[in-house]
């Protein structure tokens, strides 16, 4: 359809590792942002830049400029910066659906924060895309989605426009979605310099690209990306936009965000063919869907620290709260958050697919054991709250009680490992030295697996043993076992 109205979005797609490490390309980030800053203070013309659809920028930026913030609130309450929805950008299919919504979340708190977020899904470049994105954005009240990757034959064997309707698997949600058909950097690196006067470079691509988009199009509107990979704002953009204008009245150029080119279809209510499924094919871009297999123990530690909080840190956490009477259990949403955020810093489709360089890579094992630690601090300090309220029977004050949780719905029958601590003199026989049962007085088999060395800041070492035992435990509640010792507290713990 022919264009009665073009949206430019100035714009960067900030990869924060990929084939140079977060520090080598946050002093680009820097630098970009800094002049950035300087052309929405300067230039009241220069009306909008978009942030990649992501808020991350924003914590690496002011980690080196915090004296910065109060400008970019500024320049986000007036719209004239544009942040989030997401936190990363990440890839859909090597993460949980969990770490997806909590992305999310994350990214729209963070940009409330700063005065606003972009209500439009931009997430442009991940190797494709999973058949529930709507229905996750759509809880999120994200109208809408625009994308590069993804698409194969679906794209011309349903006849689709570049604005369809992409429906979640059983109609549980559709959204607008937007094929960057020309990719998320139609625009880019706009030849900006000047003959006789005039912007003669940048008009004849501005006409190439709408001409080309304009035979996907439903709609009389035309979306032009001018941004790509770590690039800069280019400060001459609304002076190429007024020539236009002035050329070409009939189709005008105005400069905005996504947000105000998704309103605008929406507005016009066009009568979209729909869609619905993953995105996984490479017609229109390359997938790489190698990246599955690639450096296969960060989908393995991934997953597991995804599981962990899950199923054990926020479950337990928030039982130990709903069942602390007296509140003295203070729920630890922010040290859950800031685990959390640890976490999904690995989930970009640069880190988590492992496709970058080496020292990427092995800089993500801090940010996961950062995360799995502040994880199983929190289950600990749950726990130590649960055992508190947990009334434990009279021969607790003889025996050493063993409190067995179980944070999943369901009813199991699982090996329970635990770790006893004695004294080095005579610890040989200490795996003989106790007896395990249950509060009916039940005596539980065991098995002892190994005994090493443990400093523990006294006189003599102390010998770690680890211990294993099969135990039933009801759904989302606990049992209790007792340890059965003649060695004093001071002995054995």
């Amino acid at each position: 359809m022919d264009a009665e109205k073009i949206y430019l979005v100035p714009e960067t797609h900030w990869d924060r590792e990929w084939y140079l490490t977060l520090q080598e390309f946050r002093a680009r980030l820097v630098l970009m942002m800094d002049k950035l800053l300087k052309i929405l203070k300067d230039d009241p013309n220069y009306t909008n830049f978009t942030l990649d659809g992501q808020c991350i920028p924003l914590e690496d930026y002011l980690e080196v400029r915090p004296h910065k913030r109060e400008l970019l609130e500024e320049f986000v309450k007036k719209k004239k910066l544009s942040v989030g929805p997401f936190y990363v950008l990440p890839d859909e299919f090597l993460v949980s659906g969990e770490s997806l919504i909590r992305n999310l979340m994350i990214g729209n708190k963070i940009a409330n924060n700063f005065g606003r977020v972009m209500k439009a899904g931009y997430i442009p470049d991940p190797f494709g895309h999973i058949a529930q994105l709507p229905q996750i954005l759509y809880g999120c009240e994200i109208p809408s989605v625009l994308f590069w990757r993804g698409f194969g034959d679906e794209f011309e064997n349903l006849n689709l426009d570049l604005e369809f309707e992409w429906q979640a698997p059983g109609n549980a949600a559709s959204i607008l979605a937007i094929h960057l058909i020309s990719s998320y950097g139609s625009l880019a690196d706009l030849d900006t310099s000047k003959r006789k006067g005039e912007y003669r470079k940048a008009i004849r691509r501005i006409k190439k690209v709408v001409a080309k988009l304009e035979e996907y199009t439903s709609t009389p509107y035309v979306l032009l990306n001018n941004g790509s990979d770590h690039t800069e704002a280019q400060p001459e953009i609304p002076n190429v936009i007024n020539e236009w204008n002035d050329k070409n009245p009939e189709k005008p150029i105005e400069q905005n965000d996504f947000e105000k080119y998704i309103n605008k279809i929406i507005e016009y209510d066009p009568s979209l063919k729909s869609f619905q499924g993953e995105l996984r094919g490479g017609k229109y871009a390359p997938l790489l869907s190698g990246v599955f297999s690639t450096r296969m123990w960060i989908k393995q530690r991934n997953t597991e620290i995804e599981y962990l909080y899950e199923k054990y840190t926020e479950p337990i956490a928030t039982i130990s709260w709903i069942l602390d009477q007296h509140k003295e259990y203070e729920f630890p949403s922010d040290y859950i958050l800031t685990g959390l955020k640890w976490l999904i810093k690995n989930h970009p489709h640069d880190s988590i697919c492992g496709c970058s360089i080496d020292q990427v890579h092995n800089e993500m094992i801090t940010r996961f054991d950062w995360s799995e630690q502040i994880a199983n601090e929190v289950i600990k300090n749950s726990c130590m709250s649960l055992s508190k309220i947990i009334n434990l029977k009279e021969n607790s004050k003889s025996n050493i009680p063993l409190i067995v949780f179980n944070p999943l719905p369901w009813k199991r029958k699982d090996v329970v490992r635990f770790n006893g601590i004695t004294a080095a003199r005579g610890a040989e026989e200490f795996p003989d030295k106790f007896k395990l049962i249950d509060a009916d007085g039940s005596e539980i088999e065991y098995q002892s697996h190994k005994v090493k060395e443990v400093p523990r800041y006294t006189q003599e070492s102390n010998l770690s043993s680890q211990f294993s035992f099969l135990a039933e435990v009801p759904a989302c509640g606990y049992k209790v076992y007792y340890i059965k010792t003649d060695k004093s507290p001071r002995e054995f713990r």
